[in-house]
């Protein structure tokens, strides 16, 4: 168990190693083989990078969206509240 940027608890690190016409093979630090629907992978990904994949529940998900949220707000409104500089 790692931590990623977000600082969430289940995550498995992986390496792509190849693809099929419906596939993405993804390879983990043990050597376990994990089958990927291409549809749903990521077009700019190529072999060789390496991932992070996380679990996170739909109430971890909106948590996280909440506190992005509020980060994004509280930066608006301290920019707002900053004074204009002049320019002479």
């Amino acid at each position: 168990m790692s931590t990623t940027p977000n600082h969430l608890p289940y995550t498995l690190h992986v390496t792509v190693e190849s693809e099929t016409v419906q596939k993405v093979i993804l390879i983990t630090e043990d050597g376990d083989r994990i089958e990927w629907p291409k549809h749903a992978f990521p077009q700019a990904i190529l072999k060789g990078a390496k991932l992070t994949i996380a679990i996170v529940s739909d109430e971890i998900n909106q948590k996280e969206r909440e506190k992005m949220a509020k980060q994004i707000l509280n930066t608006l409104l301290k920019t707002q509240e900053e004074p204009p500089t002049s320019h002479q």
